[in-house]
């Protein structure tokens, strides 16, 4: 019985491990440097889009690139999910992590007419249908660089791999798992940006 191609359904056009050198030939697929959220903003601006999503997994740098995407184009405020929880005595037991955040408060942001940056995991889950226009989407994915060559994507390996994972893991990751496994962020993205580890650019 022949192996079925999970890894290119799932991981397109991201790879668990990548050839570096060939980060070209991945359609929509960059390595972050430092003009990569001016020349994002330009894409944005010519798009005419309103709203900017910039998804990942925790830590892969969304908040950052979101903050200094939002200077680029000038658009004030930038959403960060992380900071729009509810109440420590409000927060449910849930292992989803967009029943934790405050719907009404990112509402009013976003339903605003203001042009808005908004950035965090399991975003869609969030905010789609908040407003009828849509948005810019933008997936960040950390990877390390063991050699000049190569690229490793170790959350991409992760949610290939659910099953395997440690008993105990942060029920955040599990969710963000579950969510790229059934949305496919880094597939529906109009750019997605390789944050190599470690590279302040």
């Amino acid at each position: 019985m022949q192996e079925p191609q999970i890894a290119d359904d799932l991981c397109a056009p991201l790879a668990q491990i990548m050839d570096a050198r060939a980060i070209s030939e991945r359609r929509r697929v960059q390595l972050m440097t430092s003009a990569s959220a001016a020349t994002i903003a330009h894409d944005v601006h010519f798009s005419g889009v309103g709203w900017v999503w910039i998804e990942g997994f925790p830590q892969a740098g969304k908040s950052v690139f979101a903050t200094r995407l939002a200077e680029e184009l000038g658009w004030a405020p930038v959403i960060h999910l992380d900071h729009m929880t509810l109440p420590m005595d409000k927060q449910p037991d849930s292992p989803r992590y967009a029943d934790h955040l405050d719907r009404d408060r990112i509402m009013a942001v976003v339903q605003s007419n203001r042009s808005v940056v908004i950035d965090g995991v399991c975003l869609q889950d969030v905010v789609e249908g908040m407003r009828p226009d849509s948005a810019m989407r933008i997936y960040i994915a950390r990877v390390s660089s063991p050699t000049t060559e190569s690229l490793i994507w170790h959350d991409g390996i992760d949610f290939l791999d659910a099953e395997g994972l440690a008993e105990g893991t942060n029920w955040l990751i599990l969710d963000t798992i579950a969510y790229h496994r059934r949305v496919k962020p880094h597939v529906n993205a109009a750019h997605v940006l390789l944050r190599i580890e470690g590279d302040t650019g």
